[in-house]
């Protein structure tokens, strides 16, 4: 499906059922991670460091203080998108579905999914909460293509 897919293709993606959305993509490095933290950059964001707001330090040194919580959080059409960096091989984002009230903010969130997968160069999957398995949707940036899964 090249066209971006409407909440009608996929009923229950944003099913307010307690828990959240994660987007994955794997295979990253940290080349990866710095095009993310650049792409991310022209956007509404705003980074904390253990609950404390604080200036966006780089890859590397996120990555070399596993002394407490890094939270990155961007916003696109007031739903706000998380990424807690986990891990250097996947860039993982979460979305609260309370926060998705119509088709604006559906197609904000997909269209900001489509276009951080063309910016990093790695495809995306849109999952139920920790469920990179089983996926909702996934973006493909080298084919500009969405699927509709399961």
């Amino acid at each position: 499906m090249s066209l971006l897919p409407s909440i009608a293709d996929v009923p229950h993606l944003w099913s307010q059922d307690g828990s959240l959305r994660d987007v994955y993509f794997v295979g990253t490095t940290l080349a990866h991670w710095k095009r993310f933290l650049a792409f991310v950059r022209n956007s509404k964001n705003h980074y904390a460091f253990d609950g404390e707001e604080t200036s966006l330090p780089s890859i590397e040194e996120i990555f070399a203080n596993r002394d407490g919580h890094h939270m990155l959080t961007v916003t696109t059409s007031g739903v706000s998108i998380n990424c807690h960096f986990f891990i250097a091989g996947e860039i993982e984002l979460d979305i609260d579905p309370r926060e998705i009230h119509g088709k604006n903010e559906h197609e904000a969130v997909l269209g900001f999914i489509a276009s951080l997968a063309h910016a990093i160069e790695r495809p995306a999957l849109l999952t139920p909460e920790n469920g990179i398995d089983v996926p909702f949707l996934s973006f493909e940036p080298n084919q500009r293509t969405w699927t509709v899964h399961g």
